[in-house]
């Protein structure tokens, strides 16, 4: 089956998990024997070598084709974002050229981003079909006869190309008041619109059916609501585990059937979590720190209490700092031997440069690694990583919850089945410890 993508964000300057996973979905149906076509935001003066640069070459193309837009706004996925200028991208003549000689069968859609891109395009679409055959019959036509046949035709060319949407984030659960009323509009637009709907995790399936009731209700006539977990992606799990991990299989058996605690990643939890985890789990069980393991997580070189996230608001990579403050005021650093390690995007923006200075007043020596990371980067960050902080009250799903899990590194996590990860890892096993992250860092511990 031939398959358009549309994504604002893609192999281009990528700087959220929403690039990440657009590309990792691409890849996979390609990988399936689809050939899918790749219309994507690029950001200002983007150079087409630089998209591949870090792919791995053993690993399946990522698309057919990749058509790039620059946009003039990039690093954001809210109301202020170049989603209006990406719209007037799809719609160019290159790009539905290209799309025409394609003949796709269906339009996949990330995020609300991508509804006015589709209709920019099936209109374009629409038109270039309406051209191309009356060129070809040499006909001529009144106007008022044009407008109507156009119209028609573009009926029709909406109606061959379903639209599916891809609802990576639902940006209506954390939009600003100022905000809300765009996202609110494009994503009831595109659940109206779509002839099917998937979400990443159950808690944003239920959010969807009750905000958005009237385009979710199937006996309304609305597409099918999907709920896909995503997997861990394919350029980090065609990488080696770490050397701990690796040297402890049967431990990790063991504790993912929950007969014994064991393996570095259990002790790196055992020593760690009542130092960092804000509140008991929704169960109200605080994790205990027995503090003579604290040298074998040392000893696995595990020495990391990491946050890897885009660094916005909505990501809220302020509790993560909070908690750091607390923890070298309390000197749990120190006595745990642990260096705080940011990661991500965004920190020359006014939110991003003010924790930067405020993490690293608390904690000189903290590292920080201020662009997005590819998989081998990240794979050894987390290889060295302690425990896992992964820091907003809300997130569809958290791509680096699994792959921190991937490096036998556990997640610190929102609780509750607000963040999508939770659904797939396991806390029985020590993959993610589930936490109240509303609670203020001077209750930690």
């Amino acid at each position: 089956m031939r398959l358009v993508l549309l994504s604002i964000e893609f192999n281009a300057g990528t700087f959220s998990g929403n690039g990440v996973y657009a590309c990792s979905q691409a890849r996979a149906l390609t990988q399936l024997g689809h050939e899918v076509l790749v219309v994507a935001g690029a950001p200002p003066g983007h150079a087409p070598a630089a998209a591949s640069a870090g792919q791995a070459e053993e690993l399946p193309p990522l698309a057919a084709q990749i058509l790039h837009i620059e946009l003039p706004v990039w690093g954001q996925l809210d109301a202020g974002c170049s989603w209006q200028e990406f719209a007037a991208g799809a719609g160019h003549s290159d790009v539905v050229a290209a799309v025409a000689a394609f003949g796709p069968a269906a339009i996949l859609g990330v995020d609300w981003h991508s509804v006015a891109a589709y209709d920019a395009l099936v209109e374009a679409l629409a038109c270039h079909t309406s051209s191309n055959s009356s060129s070809s019959s040499g006909g001529t036509h009144s106007s008022s006869g044009t407008s109507s046949s156009s119209n028609a035709t573009a009926a029709a060319a909406a109606a061959a190309l379903p639209y599916i949407f891809l609802n990576y984030r639902v940006y209506h659960r954390t939009a600003s008041a100022d905000e809300l009323a765009v996202i609110e509009a494009q994503e009831e637009r595109a659940l109206r619109l779509a002839a099917a709907s998937l979400v990443l995790c159950r808690a944003d399936a239920d959010y969807l059916r009750r905000h958005f009731a009237a385009a979710t209700d199937p006996a309304a006539g609305a597409a099918p609501l999907h709920v896909l977990l995503p997997a861990l992606r394919a350029d980090m799990e065609a990488l080696p585990p770490p050397a701990d991990v690796a040297a402890a299989p049967a431990a990790a058996e063991e504790a993912a059937c929950g007969s014994k605690q064991g393996g570095a990643a259990t002790v790196a939890v055992d020593c760690t979590a009542a130092a960092v985890a804000p509140a008991p789990d929704q169960q109200g069980a605080q994790p205990q720190a027995p503090p003579h393991q604290a040298p074998q997580a040392q000893q696995a070189g595990r020495r990391f209490l990491t946050c890897c996230v885009r660094i916005s608001p909505e990501k809220e990579p302020h509790r993560f700092v909070e908690a750091v403050e607390e923890l070298q005021r309390r000197g749990c650093l120190d006595r745990l031997g642990l260096t705080p390690l940011m990661a991500g995007a965004g920190w020359a923006s006014e939110y991003g440069a003010a924790l930067r200075r405020r993490v690293e007043a608390a904690v000189p020596q903290c590292v920080i690694h201020d662009s997005f990371l590819g998989p081998a980067e990240l794979a050894e960050v987390y290889a060295a990583t302690v425990i896992n902080v992964h820091p907003p009250t809300y997130d569809a799903y958290g791509m680096t919850v699994v792959e921190a899990a991937s490096q036998g590194a556990p997640t610190l996590v929102q609780g509750g089945g607000h963040v999508g990860a939770t659904d797939l890892l396991c806390a029985e096993s020590g993959e993610v410890l589930c936490c109240d992250m509303d609670q203020p860092a001077g209750k930690v511990g």
